[in-house]
């Protein structure tokens, strides 16, 4: 490793690391720990702010090293002390030849990690919404005997759904220890889907005064309709599928029909001779 283009600095400051092990020993060697050229820091980004009072006492550019972890403390201080827009001061980094490699991991698995956590909510959003019609058909017939909100989300949550069930637990006990419109509107912000905010608004509706049946009638019906789409989406998916196990079917059914008229023919054949 050549190292005759650091000759041209005076000041360095970082944390030592097994891949710069020649830059560690060349250093020691020219400047031991003499702290007006060569200072061990105890992390990268301390190791960016001695670079930056050096630079802005003598004007010369700074060296910082990292370690291969060190990336994620140099960030902040490059991003704030050293830009450009703030006090503008150059300084050279030297790197790991492996670091490159561990930010693109972590990006990676960052995004990787980011999407399935987003499956998993879109999945459970998906099951609450599959069971709001029959939640809020339950709601209109409870609220032509009742008016008492908290009682009829217990009473449903006994017979929800896994996913339902849980957000109801939450809103329920939320209710009992706070004030019940902003449980409920906690309890929208968590689920974040359109069917469901019209839900708390008609259930925060009631709880003001309002009758609510002729809402969550008209709600019903439009669930209802939005149910059946959502089956005929599905409908319509399937086909596909099955036309690959008909052919499948066919094609078996046509390799037995061959094999039993090969079969007669050689039968017929060997009697003729």
């Amino acid at each position: 490793m050549t190292l005759e283009f650091l000759r041209g600095f005076e000041f360095f400051a970082g944390v030592p690391d097994s891949q710069l092990k020649a830059v560690c020993a060349w250093l020691l060697d020219r400047y031991g720990l003499d702290p007006a050229h060569h200072v061990i820091a105890a992390n990268e980004g301390n190791a960016a702010a001695l670079a930056a009072g050096y630079h802005l006492a003598t004007g010369k550019t700074p060296v910082v090293y990292l370690q291969n972890s060190g990336l994620g403390n140099i960030v902040n201080p490059a991003a704030s002390l050293l830009n450009g827009k703030v006090y503008g001061i150059p300084c050279l980094f030297i790197v790991p030849i492996i670091s490159p490699a561990f930010v693109i991991a972590g990006i990676g698995i960052y995004f990787s990690e980011s999407g399935k956590a987003e499956k998993k909510i879109t999945a459970r959003r998906e099951e609450i919404e599959y069971e709001l019609p029959r939640f809020v058909a339950t709601l209109t017939q409870e609220l032509q005997a009742s008016r008492d909100v908290l009682s009829m989300l217990e009473t449903y949550q006994k017979n929800a759904g896994a996913a339902l069930k849980n957000e109801l637990a939450i809103t329920v006990a939320d209710m009992r220890t706070g004030n019940f419109e902003g449980a409920l509107t906690r309890f929208e912000a968590r689920v974040s889907s359109a069917m469901l905010s019209d839900v708390v608004r008609g259930l925060i509706g009631v709880l003001r005064g309002d009758d609510g049946v002729a809402f969550f009638r008209m709600l019903s019906h439009d669930m209802k309709q939005l149910e059946l789409q959502r089956l005929k989406k599905l409908a319509m998916e399937r086909p596909p599928k099955i036309r690959r196990y008909s052919f499948l079917l066919l094609g078996c059914m046509l390799l037995l029909y061959i094999g039993v008229m090969g079969y007669q023919i050689l039968g017929t054949m060997s009697g003729m001779f």
